[in-house]
């Protein structure tokens, strides 16, 4: 998987987004390639993982670069 992570670095980050390596081909570029050193937007449902914040990226469309 791919993960963006927020804020602190891991294992303290506050934020993480999660791109499983079954969605990756819905980007057209690899997403470790796309966001670095961009402000990203980034929509979806918030959950728990491992007591960190995390969303679910399925679609290139839930992260977007200001």
């Amino acid at each position: 998987p791919t993960f963006i992570n927020f804020g602190r670095p891991e294992p303290n980050q506050d934020l993480a987004v999660v791109i499983w390596a079954g969605t990756r081909g819905r980007w057209q570029q690899s997403p470790e390639n796309i966001y670095p050193n961009n402000e990203i937007c980034v929509t979806g449902r918030i959950e728990s993982h491992e007591r960190t914040p995390l969303i679910e990226a399925v679609r290139a469309e839930q992260i977007r670069i200001k």
